[in-house]
């Protein structure tokens, strides 16, 4: 067996490309993805079908007739010479004539299944629920063998060290990806402790790589969910239905533990501003009630105020001695009145005895 060093292994792959030429003229067909432009001028994009996937490179004296018509999920035939980079290590397809350019049926089925969840109001704000401005529990849901899971606890007990958290592993890619992370959203709300917030996320990857959120079960699951979902799919530049569906879209998992824990510091500091103004709104009406106790003090013990309560004073004494007098001149009628009718009553049982004994005398003899 020959050693060789990995230079010279790519060397000679490189060479073994350029004598084969039915790689120098050669038609590949398939759906545009993660189509960009360099700094460089070059432009660079993927041409995948649903088993693999080759880099394609359309050199900058070429972009600008080229890529007219091209976008991210269109059909397109792209011809040109296949060059192995001894230097990278890969194999792309340089581009210098592009055929057939037409919609995908991956975008056409998106596209569909857009116009359908938006007329059942999936993406309108009317349906987005509001995150909790203290949440105690967030649930993360992503692979739980990546990297972005540790990466939103990280920046989340960097902000918030009281916060708890909950991960619960899916797959994020693949044909049952989508039905996985549907169901770890439904798991969520039947725990005995529910999160107060669900982030949904994965780091960024090629545009069939996140096919998973576009599928309508897991935007069901999303919609549905009583607990708010913010989305962290991919990078700032990545969006999916899932995206639009959430109730928050965050351009990084990084930035959606930033938007979903508040900074314990920041608070503290809210908190020590709050009570100062209470504080100062406090002493500010104690001083406002100080003034007005002492100018209703200075106006009771005004000349002017001192000659009204008096003359209020001998009115005040006057009515109460008119009240006096007549009060003690109807108690002394009605006991006139009392005695009166008390004497024709004693007057009266006198003479009705009286009429019966001599009537009883009568009788006797």
């Amino acid at each position: 067996m020959k050693k060789v060093t990995v230079s010279e292994c790519n060397e000679w792959i490189s060479h073994l490309f350029n004598k084969d030429y039915t790689l120098h003229n050669l038609a590949v067909s398939g759906t545009v993805s993660n189509l960009r432009i360099h700094s460089s001028g070059r432009v660079y994009f993927s041409l995948m079908d649903s088993k693999g996937r080759i880099f394609c490179v359309i050199s900058p004296e070429r972009r600008t007739f080229l890529t007219r018509r091209l976008y991210n999920g269109c059909e397109a035939t792209c011809s040109g010479t296949f060059i192995y980079s001894a230097r990278r290590g890969y194999a792309s397809l340089y581009v210098d004539r592009i055929t057939g350019i037409r919609t995908s049926e991956m975008t056409e089925k998106a596209r569909i299944l857009y116009e359908q969840l938006e007329k059942k109001g999936y993406f309108s704000p009317l349906h987005k629920k509001l995150l909790p401005s203290f949440p105690e529990q967030i649930g993360i849901i992503a692979s739980s063998t990546g990297a972005v899971w540790h990466d939103i606890i990280k920046t989340g007990r960097m902000r918030n060290d009281s916060i708890r958290y909950t991960v619960l592993g899916c797959r994020v890619q693949g044909e049952e990806a989508s039905q996985d992370m549907a169901s770890r959203i439904r798991e969520a709300q039947t725990m005995s402790s529910p999160p107060d917030i669900l982030i949904l996320a994965r780091g960024g990857g090629a545009e069939e790589d996140l096919q998973p959120f576009n599928d309508a079960e897991l935007l069901e699951a999303i919609h549905e969910s009583s607990i708010p979902v913010v989305s962290a799919v991919g990078h700032e530049t990545d969006v999916t239905l899932a995206d639009l569906t959430a109730d928050v879209r965050a351009s990084t998992p990084t930035q959606a533990a930033e938007l979903c824990i508040p900074e314990k510091q920041s608070v503290q500091e809210e908190i020590v501003r709050l009570m100062h103004r209470m504080a100062d709104a406090a002493a500010g009406s104690l001083e406002k009630a100080a003034i007005s106790l002492n100018a209703v003090e200075q106006r009771l013990t005004s000349p002017e105020i001192q000659v009204r309560l008096t003359e209020q004073g001998r009115y005040v004494q006057h009515r109460y001695m008119q009240l006096y007098v007549s009060l003690h001149k109807a108690i002394d009628a009605r006991k006139i009145a009392i005695s009166e009718k008390l004497l024709h009553g004693n007057i009266a049982l006198i003479n009705h005895m009286s009429h019966e004994d001599n009537h009883g005398k009568d009788k006797n003899i």
